[in-house]
């Protein structure tokens, strides 16, 4: 921590503090968060024994820990300044050090948020600074990671956490520049809303990666009793003179078209659609494609959930190939991220593949930034939808239904699934098929066990197959080449047992499953495929789990969990493992 990184943040506190006692009103107020989490974390089984695979003796891993204890604490501190009725300022710093920082050796001093936001003349709102981005899921949309869309009660820490690292609550994106809004009434019934934003989305290296910047807006016109129609626009530019050694630059451009409408009246169903367009090109760019508009629709219709009534919703989807939405297309999960616990494994130091429970734990797996072309992917994980909406080269339908708070035991049920194919065949002719399904079930089940406390039950189930049949040909050698046949399945379930107010005891088990094959796509610095590689899946893990768990208040909780995950891969048996973990985790929110 230098001199220069201390100065703004105690400029701006006294400036703060300063302004805050001029006035008998309450200018000036502080948010934040607080976490200690401590992990005992251990591995054992054959990554860690001489094995015998098809006659090889394979050596056990002597090089990389089995054993690990970490941890640390951290204290976000935020000041909410407000110098008028008409601008506030927000600003928030974070402290952290490590188990093994001692005496302060370990200690670190970031700035983790800063921005002002106001109105001027009344009509025009700003935000300066950072700044959280949504539009629709074709412009601007931070979709779910892969097989997180729910999160059971024992688990819903983890997921709070990861978010607020993230900045990815809502499906919004964290960005920096600048946005502003206004909304101007048309009559009685109408209002038209005007938003727009420029940020910097990659700093120049001063050689050869020049700046570039996202710019979009949307105009919403509402009418009262009916709905909205929108209009979408998001882009990226480079700048080519901010980089001396540049060859060039490149564009994307989406515009949008959305609506949503309720025309039958006393009735909640609502007709929503929306129409994309996209463009790549380059300029100055040696061997750069030419590249073609892409093409986005959907179009549904939704009865949404309300007093404690059904909500359903179907649509249809189309995506072409060659659409491009990096702020839509970009993944949360980076099955390729370095994990923070036990990052190495094997003699050659090889990286941990990412297993489920880093994915429900571990904020670093999580991507933070918007990817401007696609990203990498896992299809063992999600190969149906790995960009969400946008995915490009699908068309199918979605399908959906959901009830909160029902009269009897069910507090909550929901169910998404869908049919897709692809537009055009990849590799060969034929088409690839997916199929998935996503449910979840929160019972609770206090009156029916007579129990003073709380009882409830959890059960999350997610499946996917993506299968395409191989070449028909009147050669043998070539009759069933490139057929796909890809299975997962991700099973949870937990009990939750209340033994006083806000205190509970948590039991839990996570499964996962995925086999078969597919051909993985590998593409050039301009998105083009230029060839694709078979790939064999084998994988089993399966997690138990257990603890207890404590709300001081809605925003307050500690937790103190063991668990145990037995990670196989049929395909690599040498290196299955045990994974025994002792988590205590502290988390405050204010």
């Amino acid at each position: 921590m230098t001199i220069k990184s201390i100065i703004p943040f105690v400029v701006l506190t006294l400036a703060l503090c300063s302004a805050s006692a001029q006035s008998t009103k309450e200018k000036l107020s502080v948010y934040g968060a607080g976490r200690f989490m401590l992990q005992n974390n251990s591995r054992s089984g054959a990554l860690f024994e001489e094995s015998i695979i098809q006659g090889d003796t394979l050596a056990p891993d002597t090089v990389n820990p089995r054993k690990e204890l970490s941890g640390f604490a951290l204290f976000d501190l935020g000041f909410h300044f407000r110098p008028n009725n008409k601008t506030e300022i927000k600003a928030q710093t974070r402290v952290n050090g490590d188990l093994d920082g001692f005496w302060g050796a370990g200690i670190g001093f970031t700035f983790r948020e800063l921005y002002i936001r106001g109105v001027l003349k009344d009509v025009i709102q700003y935000r300066v600074g950072d700044l959280d981005l949504k539009m629709t899921p074709f412009t601007i949309y931070n979709n779910h990671a892969d097989l997180r869309r729910h999160s059971t009660s024992p688990l819903q820490v983890y997921s709070d956490i990861n978010e607020y690292e993230n900045f990815s609550r809502e499906n919004r994106w964290r960005q920096q520049g600048l946005q502003t809004s206004f909304a101007l009434n048309i009559g009685s019934k109408n209002t038209l809303d005007v938003h727009a934003h420029l940020t910097k989305d990659r700093q120049t290296d001063f050689f050869f990666v020049p700046d570039r910047l996202m710019s979009g807006g949307q105009l919403i016109f509402n009418r009262k009793g009916l709905g909205r129609i929108g209009y979408h626009v998001n882009g990226f530019w480079e700048i080519e003179e901010t980089s001396q050694f540049a060859e060039g630059t490149s564009a994307t451009t989406v515009h949008s078209l959305s609506a949503a409408v309720m025309p039958l009246k006393d009735q909640p169903w609502v007709f929503y659609g929306e129409g994309s367009t996209s463009y790549q090109g380059y300029n100055e760019i040696d061997n750069a494609p030419e590249m073609d508009n892409g093409l986005a629709t959907t179009i549904g219709i939704r009865k949404p959930i309300k007093n404690e009534e059904w909500g359903y919703y179907g649509e249809w989807l189309s995506v072409s190939s060659e659409f491009r939405s990096p702020a839509a297309q970009s993944r949360r999960l980076n099955p390729s991220a370095l994990n923070t616990n036990l990052p190495y494994q094997t003699n050659s130091e090889l990286q941990r593949p990412v297993t489920i429970y880093d994915m429900v734990q571990d904020p670093n797996v999580y991507n933070r930034s918007i990817q401007y072309n696609l990203a990498e992917y896992n299809p063992v994980l999600s190969n149906a939808m790995p960009y969400g909406k946008a995915t490009p080269n699908r068309q199918g339908l979605l399908v959906g239904a959901g009830r909160e708070k029902d009269s009897t035991m069910v507090s909550k049920v929901s169910f998404d699934g869908g049919w897709l194919t692809e537009i055009s065949g990849r590799g060969i002719n034929e088409y690839r098929t997916f199929l998935f399904a996503d449910a979840f079930v929160q019972l609770d089940i206090t009156q029916q066990t007579g129990w003073k406390n709380q009882t409830l039950v959890e059960l999350h189930t997610q499946f996917e197959n993506t299968s395409r049949d191989g070449l028909s040909s009147e050669t043998e050698a070539l009759q069933g080449i490139g057929a796909v046949d890809l299975s997962s399945s991700l099973f949870e379930v937990s009990v939750s047992q209340e033994l006083s107010d806000g205190f509970f005891v948590d039991l839990g088990v996570l499964s996962f499953n995925g086999s078969g094959n597919e051909f993985i796509a590998q593409r050039n610095a301009f998105d083009q495929v230029q060839d694709y590689f078979a790939v064999d899946y084998d994988l089993t893990e399966t997690t138990f789990y257990g603890g207890v768990r404590f709300a001081f208040s809605a925003n307050s909780n500690f937790l103190v969990q063991y668990r145990n995950s037995t990670i196989e891969n049929g395909n690599d048996p040498a290196n299955d493992y045990t994974w025994n973990q002792l988590m205590m985790v502290y988390n405050l929110f204010f």
